[in-house]
């Protein structure tokens, strides 16, 4: 091959080169900035950010404000983050090229020589920013509902002691859990990730007269589409409680260091 690269936008390359010689530029100096742009009375955000020689640590940067890092990157600088935040947890790049902060970034997102490269994490999913003049102009890369994982759905059996055997049967369209037989006090749940598309019923049967089936997990910020007023907005784990006198659905109050039932339905 003549000529060092097939490319040659780089300059006049004589196409009988033989010798080709690489300048890095080390000594330019780059920034990474992380925005957290969740809503108000939200989970903790959490944030851990590292490189194959730099480990900045687990942060917890506070709504509206930002943590950021400088450094005088070569061409095979790669920074990573992982974030958690509501059950959810996701982890990709955020610096890997030298020209556009990230190499997929190449779409438009930002311009090129770019070398502040901002995140937004917001509840819909993060964003990179590109800077026209004065405006700032945040464009989504990745869907953080892809990454609601570590939600729960809890089944306590709290019949009366000497009351028949608690049957259910809980599935979604992808996951069946079986027939469960819980003891009277005891609790049965499950961990999974979820989307917006995500739902799992569970069919109840006590006694000779009493069967019921509902759902009991089809909504993100919910646990169910009729759930506000039973449990607090950005729950992700569904307490369910089942009585002699119906089912009860609740979530743990952080304030109190209890589960807060609400009823729900009867038998």
């Amino acid at each position: 091959m003549e000529g060092c690269v097939y490319d040659k936008d780089y300059g006049s390359i004589p196409e009988d080169t033989i010798d080709c010689h690489w300048q890095v530029k080390a000594d330019e100096k780059h920034e990474v900035h992380v925005h957290n742009d969740l809503p108000q009375n939200t989970p903790q955000l959490e944030v851990h950010c590292a490189s194959g020689d730099d480990d900045l640590g687990h942060r917890y940067p506070g709504i509206g404000t930002e943590f950021n890092w400088s450094f005088c990157p070569t061409f095979s600088t790669l920074y990573f983050c992982h974030f958690w935040w509501n059950g959810k947890d996701l982890r990709f790049d955020v610096f890997n090229n030298t020209d556009a902060c990230v190499r997929n970034s190449g779409h438009g997102f930002i311009p090129y020589d770019t070398t502040d490269c901002h995140w937004q994490v917001k509840d819909d999913g993060f964003y990179i920013v590109k800077v026209l003049f004065t405006l700032q102009l945040f464009i989504r890369m990745h869907n953080i509902q892809a990454g609601y994982c570590g939600r729960q759905v809890h089944i306590l059996n709290n019949l009366p002691v000497t009351s028949p055997q608690l049957e259910f049967h809980c599935a979604s369209g992808d996951d069946d859990l079986g027939h469960n037989f819980p003891a009277v006090g005891t609790d049965f749940h499950w961990k999974f990730c979820a989307t917006k598309y995500t739902l799992f019923f569970c069919h109840f049967w006590w006694g000779q007269n009493n069967n019921q089936v509902f759902d009991v997990f089809n909504d993100l910020h919910y646990c169910i589409h009729d759930g506000n007023g039973y449990v607090q907005e950005y729950t992700s784990e569904c307490m369910w409680k089942v009585q002699a006198d119906g089912f009860y659905l609740g979530y743990f109050n952080q304030d109190v260091g209890k589960v807060l039932y609400t009823k729900y339905r009867d038998w």
